[in-house]
């Protein structure tokens, strides 16, 4: 993923590694970011840390990631007076940009099935296996 911040820095999101947290109905996930500042053209690379429930959007047949918490922030090479800063504005930054970010979009026509057959989606729950998708019987259906 590419996002640019006010046009004057591109961030890359990289090599996601994805973590289940059952306990908690929750995911990680630990991610390489690279920073390009424009002006300069300084790059620098770095990593976060984040979990973040899931909901599924019935509107738009989409999985998304909300309540965002990023953990961790790191940019190693970030001169030393920079470094608070980021410390102190990179988490909460993260966690607005990726709020709301869809990790998995329902085919149409899947939902289509489901539904002639009388469901709908209900909750997606993080099990140690992976991703539960509830289907409910919808009242009045086929």
């Amino acid at each position: 993923m590419r996002r640019s911040l006010s046009g004057l820095i591109e961030l890359t999101l990289l090599n996601p590694r994805l973590r289940l947290l059952p306990e908690t109905n929750r995911l990680g996930t630990q991610i390489d970011l690279s920073a390009a500042e424009k002006i300069m053209g300084t790059r620098y690379a770095g990593a976060m840390d984040l979990d973040y429930g899931i909901r599924f959007d019935a509107k738009d047949g989409r999985i998304r990631m909300a309540d965002v918490h990023v953990a961790k922030v790191d940019f190693p090479a970030v001169p030393g007076e920079y470094q608070p800063l980021f410390t102190r504005n990179a988490p909460r930054l993260a966690e607005q940009l990726l709020d709301g970010m869809v990790l998995h979009e329902i085919k149409p026509e899947q939902l289509a099935m489901v539904n002639g057959l009388g469901f709908r989606v209900g909750e997606v729950r993080v099990t140690r296996e992976g991703l539960r998708v509830e289907l409910l019987p919808v009242l009045g259906g086929p």
